[in-house]
């Protein structure tokens, strides 16, 4: 996680069966604490790996319905906005996806002439979105997602 703000606090955690590390980063901007979790589970190559994921992302939901206050939940979820477990993930969670309003924005180009949106950035209600895009392509097989966004002001 690269951030031109000093987080309060950052950890490492393990989630669900996987031995990926997810980053849970606290930063205070503007009077208004908020919360990221940066993760990337396991592809589904496999049925294994596919289980391993969606342990993986049922876990990291979990953990963010029970993070208080603003949240920011993104990475390679290795998973389509179309999968089973990318709707349970926004069920458990109470997160939306920042893509609604936006259009497709594909995002991993997996094949040629073929790319599907598997990066994404989910957030909670005091997250206000001001524009959500692709960014360009910088040697990577997965494009970036650029939000830019802002942490409503408590009444």
């Amino acid at each position: 996680m690269l951030s031109r703000h000093k987080p309060i606090t950052a950890e490492l955690r393990q989630l669900g069966s996987s031995h990926r590390l997810t980053v849970i980063a606290a930063f205070h901007y503007e009077e208004r604490r908020f919360t990221i979790i940066a993760t990337h589970p396991y592809p589904p190559i496999s049925s294994r790996c596919a289980q391993i994921r969606d342990e993986h992302l049922q876990s990291t939901a979990a953990l963010a319905a029970e993070t208080e206050g603003p949240l920011i939940l993104m990475g390679d979820l290795n998973a389509s906005p179309w999968s089973p477990i990318f709707q349970t993930m926004l069920n458990i969670s109470g997160l939306r996806d920042t893509r609604r309003g936006y259009g497709l924005q594909t995002t991993w180009k997996g094949a040629p002439l073929v790319r599907i949106p598997i990066d994404h950035a989910l957030v909670s209600d005091e997250i206000v979105i001001h524009d959500r895009r692709v960014g360009a392509d910088i040697g990577s097989d997965h494009l970036p997602v650029i939000v830019d966004f802002s942490v409503a002001r408590q009444d």
